[in-house]
């Protein structure tokens, strides 16, 4: 999967919203709860910005998972959702960001 088809996972998958294309790739959103195209000055990065990423973990935590990431100084991080105690989604990659987007899809793809 690409960053770009890994992005519009989790905008949609996720976050609730519709993640478009328009006028040479300029990035518009369409936010479901207020219902409303936001044309941003921000791209939605969640694999680069870990204040995104971080935007990401909270949604999941509102959507009734817990989370927890592990880092030791001799492994890349790992992140774990989980959800109700049965069963544990995780993922481990050098990038923090990517780890929480990859655990978080395999979670939502989970259920």
């Amino acid at each position: 999967m690409t960053d770009e088809e890994i992005t519009r996972q989790l905008a949609e998958k996720v976050m609730d919203g519709d993640y478009r294309f328009w006028n040479n790739d300029t990035k518009v959103w369409f936010d479901q709860c207020f219902n409303t195209w936001k044309i941003e000055s921000e791209d939605f990065e969640p694999l680069t910005n870990i204040s995104h990423a971080w935007m990401v973990v909270e949604r999941m935590r509102e959507k009734g998972y817990t989370y927890s990431i592990h880092q030791h100084p001799a492994f890349d991080p790992v992140v774990y959702f989980e959800k109700n105690s049965f069963k544990r989604y995780s993922s481990q990659d050098k990038s923090i960001c990517r780890a929480i987007a990859l655990a978080t899809l395999a979670a939502v793809e989970g259920e």
